[in-house]
C-alpha cells in the first residue's frame, strides 16, 4: 500500500509542476514585433505636427486600430488575430503620412502660384513705371529710379540666357535709356539662398551681364551700363518660403542721372 501512496504523491507533484509551467509559459508570451512596431510608428506620427495637422482623421483611425490590436493581445495573446491588426495600423499610419505629404505639395503649389501672381503684378507695375518715366520731363525724373524684374520671367531655372519674353520686357528699358541719353543704369542680379553662395553670386553676375549685353545690343552705350552680381546677400523677402524665394530671384535696374 505504501508504494501506492508514494505514486499518488508523485502524480500530484507532476500535476502541480505542469500547471506552474503552463502559467509561466503564458506569462512569458512576448508581444509580437508587429504590435511593438505599430506602437513606435504611431508615437512618432503623433509627434509629427505636420501629420497631425494635415491628416488627423487618418491618424485617429490608425490609433483606434492599434488600440484594438493591443487590447486583443492583452486579453487573448492570440498572434493570429493581433498581427494582422497591427499590420493594418502600420498601413494606416503610412496612409496618414502620405496624405500629409500630398497636402504639403498642394500647399506649396498654391504658394508658388500666389508668388507668381505677385511677380506678374510687380512686372505690370514696373511696366507702368517705365511708361510714366517716358512721359516725365528731365526735371520731374527722380534721382534714383528702380525697375525690378523677376528672374523667373527673364530666365529659365539655373540659366543666364534671356527668354523671348524677357527680351520683350527689357526692350522697354532700352527704349527709355535711348530717349534719355543723360541717364545711366546699374544692373544688379539677385538670387535666393537655395544653392551655394559662390554659385549664387556667379549666377547673379551672369544674369546681370546678360541684361547689360541685351541693352548694349539695342544701342545703349557700354559706358552707361554697369552689371553687378549681388548673389543672395540682399533678400527682400524670407528665403524660408517658396513665395519669398521667388521674390528674391530678381534683376534690379537702377536708373540714375549722369554726374556733370
Amino acid at each position: 500500500m505504501t508504494p501506492v501512496r508514494h505514486t499518488g504523491k508523485l502524480l500530484a507533484a507532476f500535476t502541480l509542476l505542469t500547471l506552474i509551467a503552463s502559467s509561466m509559459s503564458a506569462c512569458a508570451a512576448k508581444r509580437p514585433y508587429e504590435l511593438k512596431h505599430a506602437e513606435a510608428e504611431l508615437a512618432e506620427a503623433k509627434r509629427d505636427t505636420f501629420v497631425v495637422a494635415n491628416a488627423p482623421l487618418l491618424l485617429n483611425e490608425a490609433e483606434r486600430t492599434y488600440l484594438k490590436a493591443d487590447e486583443t493581445w492583452r486579453k487573448t495573446k492570440d498572434d493570429e488575430t493581433v498581427i494582422p491588426l497591427a499590420q493594418l495600423a502600420q498601413e494606416q499610419i503610412e496612409d496618414a503620412r502620405l496624405h500629409a505629404g500630398k497636402a504639403a505639395v498642394v500647399e506649396q503649389g498654391e504658394a508658388q502660384q500666389r508668388a507668381m501672381m505677385q511677380a506678374e503684378a510687380a512686372l505690370r507695375t514696373n511696366r507702368i513705371l517705365l511708361q510714366e518715366l517716358r512721359r516725365l520731363s528731365q526735371d520731374q525724373l527722380m534721382q534714383r529710379n528702380i525697375v525690378s524684374l523677376n528672374s523667373d520671367l527673364l530666365f529659365e531655372i539655373d540659366d543666364a540666357t534671356l527668354t523671348a519674353g524677357g527680351k520683350q520686357d527689357l526692350q522697354q528699358v532700352a527704349d527709355f535709356l535711348r530717349s534719355h541719353a543723360n541717364y545711366n543704369a546699374v544692373i544688379e542680379g539677385h538670387t535666393d539662398s537655395t544653392a551655394d553662395a559662390t554659385y549664387n553670386r556667379r549666377l547673379s553676375e551672369q544674369r546681370a551681364r546678360a541684361v547689360r549685353n541685351f541693352l548694349r545690343s539695342q544701342g545703349i552705350s557700354a559706358v552707361r551700363l554697369r552689371a553687378v552680381g549681388q548673389g543672395e546677400q540682399y533678400p527682400i523677402a524670407s528665403n524660408d518660403t517658396a513665395a519669398g524665394r521667388l521674390q528674391n530671384r530678381r534683376v534690379e535696374i537702377i536708373i540714375t542721372p549722369q554726374l556733370n
